[in-house]
């Protein structure tokens, strides 16, 4: 069997072993003498790397999209270049497929490496990646160099080591659809390219596959839940962001992955529980500690933290972020203008490790979960562990 990874053009007739992780539906279409034909497309991974498979005739039949992550041993396929810079093996009729199940250990054998996306060069051609959607832009229509409309659509995905953008176009755009922002994705054969302000995005062929992290992966860049998450379902206080629940105080830890931009605002804060507090009949009312007669007026931002099970939006004042990095010494009589201060200083604040207590809220306009946080601390895994297992059994 040969490597993924070392086929090329001349490879002519080849086998290969590895495991299917993604299946395209079958194509029908009418052959010159008006007979019908099939063709389906499959993404097979070994060790080395992915490649494109054309299925032809009854292989297209033959495969469904429920035999992702089964073995596949395909004998005597034919390699040849495909629609796009990579090779693929079509199968005909006298190509020999076997399938087989395997189980979540050997799986583990036939999966590509992904990269960190702070190791993406412009030498690379094309990348594994895994990280959390932390942006969505909008489809917009764009015309081509053809001066075609099509349709263009970018995001950004992070893994704490840096963040990136990937951008799809055309149909590719559709790839997009199942996925929202704080969604933990595979990306799997995205091409590397270096834009115009030789900054390093990438880009979304045909012959990519975006997925949902798969389950059985170790977990993506530097952040470590899976140690972490076993200790913490001990502790009824500490909550996985995708247990959290509207209108509860929940505590929770996570990575800083992203700071919203513009949404630094005023607002008024209970001086003794830090809680924001709301405005009814004239007066001030925190929810702790009830009328409130002088409260604290502070800036607002809002940041993005991930558990490794979901993101969650943070909103925290300037007093509480100042724990975390150091903060330019602003006026008394703050206000919006000097808010761009802030953000000269708050990228500092992505990749630290962060337990909060807060309020959790539900955004009716975009239906996310947002923390109110009220207390922020910078902590390190190793060092939370073993506070936690203190708090657990001693």
């Amino acid at each position: 069997m040969q490597n993924i990874k070392d086929i090329t053009e001349t490879s002519h007739i080849i086998s290969i072993s590895g495991i299917i992780i993604d299946v395209k539906p079958t194509y029908e279409f009418k052959r010159k003498d008006g007979t019908k034909g099939y063709v389906k497309t499959i993404i097979v991974s070994d060790i080395t790397g992915t490649i494109r498979v054309a299925l032809w005739g009854q292989h297209a039949k033959s495969i469904k999209e429920t035999d992702v992550f089964r073995l596949i041993e395909i004998n005597n396929g034919y390699v040849k270049k495909g629609k796009f810079e990579n090779v693929e093996i079509n199968c005909f009729s006298n190509t020999v497929i076997t399938l087989k199940d395997i189980d979540e250990n050997e799986i583990r054998e036939f999966l590509a490496p992904f990269i960190n996306i702070k190791d993406i060069s412009s030498e690379q051609k094309r990348v594994n990646v895994q990280g959390t959607i932390v942006k969505i832009n909008e489809k917009r229509i764009v015309k081509n160099k053809n001066n075609n409309e099509v349709n263009l659509q970018s995001f950004t995905i992070s893994d704490n080591t840096a963040m990136i953008r990937v951008t799809c176009w055309g149909d590719n755009t559709k790839k997009l659809v199942p996925f929202k922002e704080g969604d933990i994705i595979e990306i799997i054969n995205a091409v590397v390219k270096s834009n115009d302000n030789y900054e390093i995005e990438l880009l979304i062929y045909s012959d990519t596959v975006i997925k949902r992290k798969i389950g059985l992966r170790s977990n993506y860049g530097d952040f470590v839940p899976g140690t972490l998450a076993n200790v913490v379902k001990k502790m009824q206080d500490i909550q996985t962001i995708e247990n959290i629940k509207e209108g509860t105080n929940a505590i929770v830890q996570g990575t800083i992955i992203n700071v919203v931009d513009k949404s630094a605002k005023l607002s008024l804060y209970c001086p003794q529980c830090n809680a924001r507090l709301e405005k009814s009949n004239q007066k001030y009312i925190c929810k702790t500690h009830g009328i409130v007669k002088e409260p604290i007026q502070d800036l607002e931002i809002e940041f993005i933290i991930n558990d490794g099970t979901a993101s969650l939006i943070i909103a925290a004042n300037k007093r509480l972020l100042a724990q975390l990095i150091n903060i330019p010494p602003l006026s008394k009589k703050e206000n919006l203008n000097i808010a761009s201060q802030l953000y000269e200083v708050l990228p500092q604040l992505i990749h630290l490790e962060v337990e909060i207590t807060g309020l959790v809220t539900l955004n009716e306009h975009l239906g996310h979960f947002k923390m109110l946080a009220q207390t922020i601390e910078h902590i390190q895994y190793n060092d939370s562990i073993r506070r936690i297992i203190q708090r657990t059994f001693v």
